[in-house]
């Protein structure tokens, strides 16, 4: 378990002000009424930081699969599903407060941003069981980790298959999210959305494979990839119409 609580703290501190520090300045001396609309903003952004900390902590507190099921599936839930729904909210809350969006436009932003940001979740699944089974040439049975998989839905105990069906997943999210984005927006820039999925995802690829690769590496993609993908994700939507 990382015990670095103050080097945690401070990558928190810097990605903070790297997002809303200095727009925040500005704002506070520009302008001093506060819009319901920036409001509403800044709530999203209080609950997505909150989620963003217990999740990246979470995170770095996790010791690899023989730590035990119950952090086992802490760590799972956290990494692949809070995880991403903070980084969907951070983007929608940043365009929503600093680029004056509607709010019927960051209503289709968050749900769109949730599919990108799950696509990039079954990304991971797609690399790391690519990994496992060598490049899906080789049978390779689960643990606890394929537990619900096989058990509710009966289905085969093999990343292969976990993997192909998580694969189909993020193509489906993928395809979705492009229709929905299209049907209501204007000037988004596609390419910076596949660059946040394919950072998010290949950061969760590395966390999950910790013990792997080591600590340093984690700490390594939390201060790289994971700012990264936000920032993606940001230029994506900034010129939204």
């Amino acid at each position: 378990m990382i015990n670095s609580i103050p080097l945690f703290l401070s990558y928190l501190l810097l990605l903070v002000f790297g997002l809303v520090g200095v727009d925040v300045i500005n704002k506070k001396f520009i302008h001093k009424e506060i819009k319901k609309k920036k409001v509403l903003a800044m709530g999203f952004f209080l609950i997505a930081y909150t989620l963003f900390v217990v999740s990246v902590y979470q995170i770095l507190s996790f010791d690899g699969i023989f730590s035990g099921k119950p952090w086992f599936w802490t760590f799972a839930i956290f990494a692949f599903i809070a995880l991403p729904i903070s980084v969907a909210l951070i983007v929608v809350s940043y365009l929503m407060y600093y680029k004056n969006i509607s709010v019927k436009t960051g209503v289709v932003l968050l749900v769109s941003m949730l599919l990108f940001s799950f696509a990039a979740s079954n990304l991971h699944d797609f690399i790391w069981c690519a990994h496992a089974t060598n490049l899906y040439t080789q049978t390779k049975s689960g643990g606890y980790d394929l537990e619900v998989w096989v058990n509710t839905f009966g289905m085969p105990n093999d990343y292969r298959v976990f993997g192909a069906v998580m694969t189909l997943f993020m193509v489906t999210f993928l395809f979705l999210g492009f229709r929905y984005i299209n049907s209501f927006l204007r000037n988004v820039r596609k390419k910076f959305i596949f660059a946040g999925v394919i950072l998010l995802g290949t950061f969760l690829y590395f966390i999950d494979m910790a013990p792997y690769y080591g600590r340093l590496a984690v700490i390594g993609v939390v201060a790289t990839f994971l700012p990264l993908s936000i920032y993606a994700f940001i230029k994506a939507f900034e010129r939204v119409g």
